[in-house]
């Protein structure tokens, strides 16, 4: 996320010189040009360490010093998972001046990667050669386990671990995913600042007690941003309250040898009879 200008003195030896700069063991060509030099151009990738579901934005920043519009081939390379739109092809025509051409692309979900954007003319545009670097990020979410177990038929909580690797903030969202009987609740959104991490919980409700297993995935305007995060919330069996009857018959039973006695008792509202718990004295 830093900007760092070097100063280089040197012979350029025609319109297409370079030199080379290795930053990080990736080397970029820059173009090194004369002090008569007509046709300038400069390259810029924002933000050049995007998350997917972010847009980058391909600046070409050019100075025409010849006094005319020149055209010629334009050709801009980008990694496959960088789709750019915008103006490229045989036939690219430089206005004088200063001016700007700039490309587009939506980042798709998928590996980390580092890799070079460039950008190459030919004939007339010859001059225009320049390179920069653009790193796809990934969010990281690590799931924490709640030292609270949740009783079955309650909200369990899941926390959760969300990390920041690019520069500059970030609004989360993070889908939950519970596997049946268990249901998630609303999707938590959550702001990160950049290069920082935050903690924040998940809620996911189940009937039935044991553990509920969910997997939670971060997204960034609607794209997976992170690899989805498996997690589970442990629910303990609710507790039932128990009431013991006592019935008194009209009658003593003891020393029949026939018959049979049949006593109907109706338990409260919600409550149920417990078999094989009857018993005469």
């Amino acid at each position: 996320g830093q900007e760092v200008r070097l100063a280089v003195a040197g012979e350029a030896t025609g319109p297409g010189a370079q030199l080379t700069v290795t930053v990080g063991g990736v080397a970029t060509r820059v173009p090194l040009a004369a002090p008569d030099a007509t046709l300038l151009g400069t390259l810029s990738v924002t933000p050049a360490d995007p998350l997917p579901g972010e847009t980058v934005t391909v600046t070409l920043r050019l100075d025409n010093r010849g006094g005319a519009p020149v055209s010629g081939p334009l050709r801009v390379q980008a990694p496959a998972w960088l789709t750019l739109d915008g103006p490229s092809g045989d036939s690219v025509t430089v206005p004088e001046g200063t001016s700007e051409l700039s490309w587009t692309a939506r980042v798709p979900f998928g590996p980390a990667d580092r890799a070079l954007v460039s950008v190459e003319g030919g004939g007339p545009l010859a001059a225009l050669r320049d390179a920069r670097t653009v790193t796809r990020q990934l969010l990281t979410v690590q799931a924490g386990v709640d030292p609270d177990v949740a009783v079955a038929g309650s909200d369990g909580l899941l926390p959760l671990l969300v990390r920041n690797p690019t520069g500059r903030p970030v609004t989360v969202r993070l889908q939950v995913d519970a596997q049946a009987p268990a249901d998630s609740g609303p999707p938590a959104e959550l702001d990160l600042e950049p290069h920082a991490a935050a903690v924040t919980n998940v809620s996911v409700q189940s009937l039935e007690a044991g553990t509920a297993s969910v997997t939670v995935t971060p997204l960034i305007a609607g794209v997976v941003a992170g690899a989805p995060q498996p997690g589970g919330v442990t629910f303990a069996a609710v507790t039932q309250a128990q009431r013991r009857s006592t019935l008194r018959l009209p009658f003593d039973i003891r020393g029949l040898t026939t018959g049979s006695v049949l006593a109907a008792h109706l338990p409260p509202e919600g409550a149920r009879f417990v078999p094989g718990s009857a018993a005469l004295p």
